[in-house]
């Protein structure tokens, strides 16, 4: 089951506050906005290149959301097996029509956003040009209405419409419930739940794991369950069977942790004060629509507008005041929670797939320079790898330019007045700068750089051979190409780029440990 908000925050700074303590306690796992205020830091947020729509994956754990699509005027991606679109009003006509032509090729899909459109069709009093644009693109999609009943998604200044809509392929339609929510988010917008309950959207995606308290373990039980455990049948079965027998010995010897409760904390500026206020301005509103052919209409208005204040100075002072308490816990423990509130954000960003992306990355990570050849001869002598043919006039200038530099800063590291203390501890400065930056496989003169050990040094052709095979050649073309061809591929190159790391890393320790 996969619960949808959807929300026009009006640019608010206090409807975007309030929507992160709305989605806690709706335990909403998807929030579909229309013109936020300012991009969330928690989950996965993903936004249009106008910034008029977004996507904000909020759940406990966050919904993977995976196929990103992002245009001016909606953004696209999918959750689970459904396509979810979010749609702000905009240049209508030219954003349905991009939309309906992305959504033709999948399915399920689920359309939802502040459409600006009136329709008999949804509750409005006639259909309007806007309308009947919007009815006449859907209906090659084969989508349907899940807006029910006649209650009013906008309300602003005694004038109400239907205008917050969604519509979903009509496999999802059978299965999903719609409604608008009275919960006060500060703007003039209702929020819509829509709430799906296909079992694949995302609890398939998840492995629910039990949890137990060691502490509680009988070693004596749990060995006798798992006596005689062996491999019988296939890999699968005897996976399968070895995985059951496990888990009920855990069970027999072990005490559950119990789940339960709301997993779904406030968020941590979040007060009674703060919950009192959103009660007392959601009151006033209520009675302030009720009153409109009233003689207290302007009483009730002022009075809603005054609770609409006291609401975003209580927002906003507890805000400061949380953030003034994480400054100072941070003087006291840096490790503490503004240490963990600040990590969390910064690794929330998901892995990148787009090729473009990708080849930017790798380019500057490898750039490219030009690859210095050398008659060289490779054969085995003890099992050693030794090089021959090497024309030996390049390095010799290099190593004389060298050894003529060193012989000048240990001149002025003789004659200096400054760090004579580190003079005593070290006085010579050619053993610590003996470590060329040379490939002590391939010769002086061919750089040790990331592209050459990765690319062109032969000391992990191996690596090569196991990464691309005997009949490919990796080079800084195809590597992005060979990643994203398939799971194994990018583990290929993954686990190659970790052993090459490695071995280099090992080869510096040795040559530093030997000065």
């Amino acid at each position: 089951m996969v619960k949808f908000l959807q929300l026009n925050l009006n640019h608010y700074r206090a409807s975007q506050d309030l929507l992160s303590q709305t989605v806690r306690e709706e335990r909403i796992d998807v929030a579909i906005l229309s013109e936020p205020y300012v991009e969330k830091h928690e989950g996965q947020w993903h936004q249009s290149t106008d910034g008029k729509a977004a996507m904000w994956s909020c759940g406990q754990p966050p919904c993977q959301l995976t196929q990103r699509l992002f245009r001016n005027g909606f953004v696209r991606a999918k959750c689970g097996n459904t396509y979810v679109y979010s749609v702000p009003l905009a240049e209508f006509g030219a954003i349905i029509e991009d939309i309906a032509q992305d959504a033709r090729s999948r399915s399920p899909v689920l359309i939802a956003g502040d459409l600006n459109a009136w329709a008999t069709e949804w509750g409005s009093k006639s259909t309007t040009p806007r309308g009947a644009i919007l009815l006449d693109t859907l209906a090659s999609l084969q989508v349907c209405l899940l807006n029910t009943g006649t209650k009013s998604t906008y309300s602003k200044a005694g004038r109400e419409s239907i205008i917050d809509l969604t519509f979903a392929s009509p496999l999802l339609a059978r299965c999903s419930k719609w409604c608008v929510s009275d919960l006060y988010i500060h703007s003039d917008h209702l929020a819509v739940l829509t709430t799906v309950s296909l079992t694949s959207d995302r609890s398939a995606g998840i492995l629910q794991h039990a949890s137990y308290k060691t502490d509680s373990l009988d070693r004596d039980c749990h060995l006798r369950m798992v006596d005689g455990l062996c491999v019988r049948g296939d890999a699968n079965g005897s996976a399968e069977a070895i995985a059951d027998t496990i888990t009920e010995a855990c069970n027999v010897s072990m005490t559950t942790v119990r789940r339960g409760g709301n997993h779904h904390r406030p968020v941590v500026w979040w007060n009674a004060d703060i919950a009192k206020a959103r009660r007392e301005c959601h009151a006033a509103r209520r009675r302030c629509q009720r009153a409109r052919s009233s003689p207290m209409y302007d009483l009730y208005a002022s009075q809603f507008k005054r609770k609409r204040k006291e609401l975003k100075e209580a927002i906003k002072a507890s805000k400061a005041r949380h953030f003034q308490e994480l400054c100072d816990a941070a003087d006291l423990e840096p490790f503490g929670a503004a240490y963990k509130l600040v990590m969390k954000k910064l690794c929330r960003q998901p892995m990148p797939t787009c090729p473009r992306q990708l080849g930017q990355i790798v380019h500057a990570l490898f750039p490219r320079q030009p690859h210095v050849e050398y008659p060289v001869s490779l054969h085995l002598r003890n099992n050693t790898i030794v090089l021959t043919d090497i024309d030996e006039s390049g390095a010799l200038v290099n190593r004389s330019l060298r050894e003529e530099t060193i012989s000048k800063w240990q001149r002025k590291w003789d004659q200096s007045n400054n760090g004579r203390w580190t003079y005593r501890l070290i006085p010579q400065l050619k053993p610590w700068h003996s470590l060329d930056p040379y490939c002590e496989l391939c010769g002086e003169g061919v750089l040790e750089d990331a592209e050459h050990a990765v690319f062109h040094c032969p000391l992990f052709a191996r690596e090569w051979e196991i990464a691309v095979g005997d009949n490919a050649r990796l080079t800084p073309d195809n590597i992005v190409a060979t990643m994203l061809s398939s799971v194994s591929g990018w583990s290929a190159i993954s686990n190659m780029a970790s052993i090459i790391m490695k071995e280099l890393r090992r080869r510096e320790r040795s040559r530093r440990e030997a000065i």
